[in-house]
């Protein structure tokens, strides 16, 4: 079974570059929003299960997903998993931390109502 893949120009690749970067700026909204509605316990925990989530539910679902339709080879697959589990663990550490400070404020006007 033969897949088309289209190969796009460097002036194509150049023309989508915005969209690259609004997709990114969907996908960091969307981060910090799941994890403000979620936020509770230790800061680093929560961030490490945060990153996990975020991985499972994007970057393994997808390259599963391209694996099963696409001649993707199985250790490319894994390595850009692998690669994506890391930062996506990074990112919800990240976010963890710059909200820790939130959750606190929340729960102490939590508990003075």
């Amino acid at each position: 079974m033969l897949c088309f893949v289209p190969k796009l120009t460097e002036a194509d690749s150049q023309a989508h570059f915005l969209w690259m970067l609004l997709a990114f700026a969907i996908q960091s909204a969307a981060i910090v929003w799941i994890y403000a509605k979620g936020n509770g316990g230790a800061w680093l925990g929560q961030g490490i299960r945060f990153g996990i989530a975020i991985w499972a539910v994007s970057s393994a679902f997808m390259y599963l997903i391209y694996y099963s339709v696409q001649p993707w080879p199985g250790m490319v697959t894994a390595r850009e998993m692998g690669w994506d589990f890391i930062a996506l663990l990074l990112v919800g550490i990240v976010v963890a931390a710059l909200s820790k400070n939130d959750a606190v404020t929340v729960r102490s006007r939590g508990a003075g109502a």
